[in-house]
């Protein structure tokens, strides 16, 4: 499995939304379970949450809901190929899909960050 965002890999077939709202035009699947809480987004967004703060409460509210075997074999189902996480963050940004990239990882599911673009 793979992270990148909209505006790399949003025509990608095997592209799947993460975030609370995809861009007009996307049209691939979305996973709503792993996208944050907008009071949670907003907050942070605004400065009212430090990025480990974000960190601890996305685990909380939103990983610790779900069980990354399950939630792999739900995305992998979603496309033809390897599903491909989007956000919005460029690569070197914090944001969501890193930390669900690191939450599979833990679980010894692959799931890196494409780089480049295409």
């Amino acid at each position: 499995m793979k992270t990148s965002n909209f505006a790399r890999h949003g025509n990608d077939p095997n592209a799947i939304s993460i975030a609370r709202r995809a861009p007009r035009g996307f049209r691939g699947p979305t996973y709503a379970p792993l996208a944050p809480p907008e009071t949670m987004l907003q907050a942070y967004r605004k400065g009212r949450l430090t990025v480990e703060q974000y960190r601890r409460r996305y685990e909380e509210k939103v990983l610790a809901r779900l069980d990354p075997r399950a939630t792999h074999a739900v995305l992998v189902g979603l496309v033809f190929g390897e599903p491909i996480l989007l956000c919005w963050e460029e690569p070197e940004e914090f944001c969501h899909r890193h930390l669900v990239a690191a939450w599979f990882r833990e679980t010894g599911i692959e799931c890196e960050e494409i780089r480049h673009a295409g």
